[in-house]
This record gives structure tokens, sequence and C-alpha cells, in this order.
């Protein structure tokens, strides 16, 4: 597990001191349990999962320093099932507590990697958008579009770093500090793109290419 281990965009990775420490022991070959001892096997890895899931506030509030609000518990998930895979394959780990710290840093860490690679693949021309991206966007004051409406459009608008702004923002709910923190400008230079990239979107030449139609208020006859 500690192979992956990387020191992601603004994020600090373990010590390496911590990982020689934590580094679990060798998995034994699932081929040389008997029956009766795979049953033994499998309750002791159910009996490990269930502990960590006792303390999952505390493994989530670890996460919460390292990931934006609303993505702890799509990586407490991740960390859970890498460990519950490892186990099954035989791992044993004798700080369980601390092996799963480490684990939820190294899923932080992978899935900030992945929102960075996401952030810089949509600004490509022919980027599909996941489902999961394609999420209600404000794009001028009476009109709301999905993410995947506007997404060829933007990439065509707007500066890559205009558009990376505007998707870690408003599809990934991510602060302007956070977003400074994980592409490296300053949080000022993040407010700036995104603000540049809203002025953008609500020219009337940008709109009309939206086939935008200004909702219109209801009069009632006299």
């Amino acid at each position: 597990m500690t192979e992956s281990v990387q020191n992601p965009v603004g994020f600090p990775a373990p010590k390496q001191r911590a990982l020689r420490e934590l580094r679990p022991a060798p998995a034994i070959p699932k081929s040389s349990l008997s029956p009766e001892e795979q049953l033994v096997e499998d309750q002791f890895v159910d009996d490990q999962i269930s502990e960590v899931h006792r303390h999952a506030r505390l493994y989530k509030n670890s996460i919460s320093r390292l990931v934006p609000d609303g993505h702890s518990e799509d990586v407490y998930q991740d960390a859970v099932l890498r460990l519950t895979s490892f186990l099954r394959k035989g791992g044993q780990v004798d700080k369980l507590r601390a092996f799963m710290q480490l684990l939820c840093k190294h899923a932080a860490a992978d899935h900030m990697r992945g929102i960075l690679s996401r952030a810089e693949i949509l600004t490509e021309n022919g980027s599909v958008v996941f489902e999961q991206e394609n999420v209600q966007v404000l794009v001028d004051l009476d009109v709301e579009l999905k993410y995947g409406d506007i997404h060829q459009v933007l990439v065509e608008e707007l500066t890559e770093l205009e558009h990376r702004a505007y998707y870690l923002t408003v599809v990934q709910k991510m602060t302007s500090k956070e977003v400074g923190k994980l592409l490296g400008p300053s949080h000022d230079s993040i407010r700036h793109a995104l603000s540049r990239a809203t002025a953008k979107l609500r020219e009337p030449r940008v709109l009309r290419r939206f086939d935008y139609r200004p909702r219109r208020p209801n009069h009632q006859e006299s």
C-alpha cells in the first residue's frame, strides 16, 4: 500500500519514517488456508472493518483537512475498500488505527490528484463530461444549464485557468482558496479568474451559443 504514496500538489504526504513503521506484514497465501481457517479469517476481517467504522468520525475529520467539504465521505469509503481488499488478501496489520489513518491519507491524495486530472482533461477539445459532473450551473441571473450543456463553449471561450477555476468551484464545490492550493496560483488569482469566467459567460454573444432564452415574468391580464 505504501508505494502509491506521493506528495500530491499542495498536500503533505506522510513522512517516510511513518511509512516504514506502518509497512504491513507479508500476506498469507489464501491457498494455504483450510475452509475452517478461511471462516476464521473472514470473521477477523469483518471484525477489523467494524472496528474501523466505530471510529469513522475520527478518520473523516482527518480526511476533511485534506479534501474539500463534501468529499470526505467518498474518500473514507475508498480507504475502507482499500483496507478490506488488503485484509481479504491475507494482509496483516499490527496497528489498525494508524494504518487506517495512513490509508486515508493515501486515498485523499489520490482523490485530489484525480480532481486535478479531470480539471486538466476537461479544458481539452473533445473531452467527455461524466454523468456525476453534469450538475446544474448558474450562467445568468435567470437561467440554469448543466455543465455538460456548456462544456464545449467553456473550452472555446475561456482560458485554461478560467475553465479550471470555474469547474473546480462550480462543479466540484471547492472554495477559491482550495482551488489555489490545488492549482498553484494565489487565492486572489483564482478569484479573478473565476470573475472573468463568469463575466464571459454572461456576454450576450456567449449566451446565444447556449440557446439562451431568458425567463419572462408572468403578467396577469387586466
